[in-house]
């Protein structure tokens, strides 16, 4: 069964194991998960749901068949959501389970399912503001409060690392390769890769720089409602520099994709706010605002070597082309 036409038929057997029916399914998204978008006949069969609650299906593909790093994901995001913080919250069975395994073709594979809470919020770009920043930075800091509880517990897995670009295979030039990139542009990027590794290597691996992190906190993955940020897509969560999940949330701030638009005015004010943010919850990493622009040019590298790595064409995005004329100049300061 292709699964970006589920039908209510099809997902009520699982939704059966909480209590609950199907009555409109809707594909919201279609990544490395497929995200579905329920609602729900009424009564609910869980009291926690509000009367007029959606639920969102994450599907997980076939091959995801390791289910340590979405036991992480999903007990981080219990214990950010029982915290207050606006996370999607994974929802319970009646034998208080929240992975599910479930095979909707007899002929099929078993795969793997979630059924989180539907997170309400809107995406900002021309709307965004220093304000909308702070609490970005509110929001991150006690993510990783509640990650560092988890962590001290023994309750994540001490091998899981966030997702990041090869940057010995960027410095040792074995990429060069691949010649839908300029070579200018490939010595650039091998350059900033080798003065990157020696930055990352000094910033080290202690507890005040270094722990459980979101990974991909980008501007896509942040949800404003009321006075509140909130996060989605955990699923890059890992180890990491804890700036990094600032510096996520800065990479296309400072380096705007085209067609968004260019915060360049307000940028200073938006990344002291963001500090700030963070700093009224936890203390902020050591010489943060130059772990910052480590991970920021990392994240640089990074997108390059996806759309390398995933897109048909360089082009096969609007914003791509530009994106590859400024990447070598935004990593000029790196390579030296």
């Amino acid at each position: 069964m292709s699964l970006s036409a589920l039908t209510c038929h099809a997902i009520d057997p699982l939704l059966a194991h909480y209590g609950l029916r199907a009555t409109r399914v809707k594909l919201v998204a279609q990544l490395d998960c497929e995200i579905h978008r329920i609602a729900l006949a009424r009564p609910h069969g869980l009291a926690s749901l509000a009367p007029d609650a959606d639920v969102v299906l994450r599907i997980y593909p076939a091959i995801r068949s390791d289910t340590a790093p979405i036991d992480a994901e999903l007990r981080w995001l219990q214990a950010m959501a029982h915290a207050g913080l606006h996370v999607p919250q994974p929802l319970a069975d009646a034998q208080g389970r929240m992975l599910q395994r479930w095979q909707p073709d007899a002929q099929g594979p078993v795969r793997h399912a979630v059924l989180l809470r539907w997170l309400p919020g809107r995406l900002l770009d021309r709307g965004l503001r220093p304000v909308h920043l702070r609490r970005v930075g509110e929001l991150v800091a006690r993510m990783h409060g509640c990650a560092e509880g988890l962590v001290s517990a023994g309750h994540m897995p001490a091998d899981q690392a966030t997702d990041g670009p090869d940057l010995n295979g960027w410095a040792r030039g074995s990429r060069a390769s691949d010649l839908r990139l300029a070579p200018a542009t490939h010595a650039v990027i091998a350059a900033a890769a080798r003065q990157l590794n020696k930055a990352r290597a000094d910033i080290g691996r202690g507890r005040d720089s270094h722990g459980w992190v979101h990974g991909d906190l980008h501007l896509w993955n942040l949800l404003f409602h009321g006075r509140q940020a909130g996060a989605i897509d955990f699923s890059d969560a890992g180890f990491g520099l804890h700036a990094q999940d600032l510096a996520s949330a800065l990479q296309y701030l400072r380096h705007p994709w085209v067609g968004n638009c260019d915060h360049g005015g307000q940028l200073a004010a938006m990344q002291a706010e963001l500090l700030e943010g963070y700093a009224c919850w936890r203390p902020l990493p050591p010489n943060v605002e130059q772990q910052i622009d480590v991970c920021v040019a990392i994240r640089m590298i990074n997108t390059v070597e996806w759309m390398l790595d995933q897109w048909p064409q360089l082009n096969s995005r609007p914003w791509g082309p530009g994106f590859l004329q400024r990447v070598a100049g935004s990593l000029a300061v790196f390579a030296g």
